[in-house]
């Protein structure tokens, strides 16, 4: 899922912020596995978060998501205006779907997983990944691709939730 995590990943860092075409190209592989990508995005489509990077490192671990300081983090945008409530019993029923569709941690016992649901409840993505953001980079590039993340309302995590993740979900 390297492409859905690059887009997810880009978006949620507000590289980019509208669903146009991106253009990877692979610079290097290990193993017939990608493992530099570069990313081309026409200057005009470029989000704020860009800020004269010209490098942006997806890892496994845990950080502050290409912020070097706390300082540097601000939320932008608008207040929600709908407040949405689940009760503990259909927060359950969903974490009960997306833990179903974990196969990754099923046969390892070692991957998180992200899973984004509508206002239904009804699952529309779940990704694995050994990390957890970066699981949530994935679900939210997958709806990208989809041209579905406008019928996003829950996100679930199967670990801790942090301030980024917080930050991505937004």
């Amino acid at each position: 899922d390297d492409y859905e995590l690059i887009r997810g990943l880009l978006f949620a860092e507000d590289i980019y912020n509208i669903s146009i075409s991106i253009t990877f190209k692979i610079l290097k592989t290990e193993n017939e596995i990608p493992s530099i990508i570069n990313v081309e995005i026409p200057r005009e489509y470029l989000g704020k978060g860009y800020l004269n990077k010209r490098t942006l490192l997806s890892v496994s671990s845990c950080g502050i998501c290409g912020k070097k300081e706390l300082k540097d983090l601000q939320v932008n945008g608008t207040k929600f205006s709908e407040k949405v409530q689940v009760s503990a019993s259909n927060l359950h029923k969903m974490y009960d779907v997306m833990n179903s569709l974990q196969n990754t941690y099923k046969l390892s016992g070692g991957s998180h997983a992200a899973g984004i649901f509508n206002k239904n409840q009804e699952i529309l993505s779940l990704k694995e990944d050994i990390g957890r953001h970066n699981a949530v980079d994935k679900v939210i590039g997958n709806l990208l691709e989809k041209q579905n993340l406008k019928n996003a309302v829950y996100m679930l995590v199967s670990g801790r939730v942090s301030y980024e993740i917080v930050t991505k979900a937004f």
